[in-house]
């Protein structure tokens, strides 16, 4: 679920990956599978008791799902597919929704010790000793995997692509396997654990899980699962052989049409007898490591430059505000000056204007009082009275022509 793991236990315990703090759940009882949808839901199995809704966000027990009767024995395991749970009852598989309600029930031929699905819903089961496939209709048949003498299957998981993974157990050591649902051909994926007990894919990240009887959780990148088996040339040919002259891997046809003029072919068993200790890998350690380190040193560089992005723009914004302060002191000082110039020129203006208003009254007030004159003059004095007058007033009224 999300970035969170749930450990069954007597309380469950909630470990996130991210901060590495565990969280309790008090149960009342032991319980031996659980099971996580996509959207956080968590089911877990109470053996005798029954299948219950576990609420993670409140950290408590939560609810029992199941309606019909319990036998002993009865919901060991419990599987969610899209909204359908599957959980064993007494020689079958029973398939219910969350809300408790049976949909079918399967026979089964085997006591399931493990469960898993794929996304078609078809049921994978192991007794420990062999695996049977199971269809929901109820068909079922065992895959035919050759398993040693003392191994033991401790664990089933199918990854997205719905290949089969399984963790296989003996005396010495354990390893992770890929099992052709087939052909029942097995693929060692991981060897030399300490006996894993179980293994859980991510629904979403690409990551398993294994878990030792030591109660160690080993978290792996499922990338090297994607490792090929067989000849990317010749697709259904097995790499088989060895090529040290151009260090390469190939299968028969390959070292026929390519490599049959190469002295020093290996078969593929050879050529990695002593790996695990040999130079190849030191020095692919090696170079891994010191590239690990240089990706590290960029990423380091990358979030320094990351900040700095936020303290140049900070820096731009800052600047830009000193630079409007400046701009709105210039401008004030400059609305000052020209409010002054403005203010001098206004009362320049006004000054001619009312001195030029001034003028005009007072030529405007002679010219009236000589038409009263020369009114007054004809009606009451000499002609040669008025023609003295008229030559003055002639001369007088000539010069306020003149003016401009």
């Amino acid at each position: 679920m999300d970035d969170r793991i749930v450990f069954i236990g007597y309380p469950f315990r909630v470990y996130d990956i991210g901060s590495s703090s565990v969280r309790k759940i008090k149960v009342s009882f032991s319980a031996t599978n659980l099971t996580c949808g996509l959207n956080n839901n968590i089911y877990t199995s109470f053996s005798s008791v029954g299948v219950y809704n576990i609420d993670i966000k409140n950290l408590n027990e939560g609810r029992c799902i199941n309606k019909i009767r319990v036998k002993p024995g009865d919901y060991r395991l419990v599987k969610l597919n899209n909204t359908m749970l599957y959980s064993n009852i007494e020689n079958g598989i029973v398939i219910f929704n969350e809300d408790g309600t049976v949909v079918k029930t399967l026979h089964c031929t085997c006591r399931a010790e493990y469960m898993c699905l794929d996304k078609r819903g078809e049921i994978l089961l192991s007794d420990g000793k062999s695996i049977i496939h199971m269809t929901e209709s109820g068909s079922h048949n065992e895959i035919p995997v050759k398993m040693k003498t003392g191994d033991e299957i401790t664990g089933l998981d199918v990854n997205e692509q719905g290949q089969l993974y399984a963790c296989i157990c003996n005396e010495e050591a354990g390893s992770i396997v890929r099992i052709n649902t087939t052909t029942g051909y097995k693929e060692h994926v991981l060897e030399n654990l300490v006996t894993p007990k179980n293994i859980a894919f991510h629904p979403t990240k690409n990551m398993f899980l294994v878990i030792t009887d030591k109660g160690k959780l080993k978290k792996v990148d499922s990338s090297i699962l994607d490792i090929p088996e067989t000849c990317h040339i010749h697709e259904d040919q097995k790499l088989s052989f060895f090529c040290v002259q151009h260090d390469i891997i190939c299968c028969a046809f390959c070292l026929r049409e390519l490599h049959s003029a190469c002295k020093d072919v290996k078969s593929i068993e050879k050529a990695s007898t002593g790996v695990r200790t040999g130079t190849s890998i030191v020095d692919l350690k090696r170079r891994t490591s010191n590239f690990s380190l240089v990706i590290g040193r960029i990423v380091e560089a990358y979030k320094n430059n990351l900040k700095l992005v936020t303290v140049q723009k900070d820096g731009c914004k800052e600047k830009l505000i000193n630079i409007r302060k400046e701009l709105i002191v210039f401008l004030e000082e400059l609305e000052q000056v020209i409010d002054k110039k403005g203010d001098d020129l206004e009362k320049e203006c006004k000054d001619k204007i009312e001195q030029n208003i001034k003028d005009l009254t007072t030529r405007k007030n002679k010219s009236e009082s000589w038409q009263t004159a020369i009114k007054t003059l004809v009606e009451h004095a000499s002609e040669t009275r008025i023609l003295a007058a008229v030559k003055t007033i002639d001369r007088l009224q000539s010069e306020e022509e003149s003016f401009r």
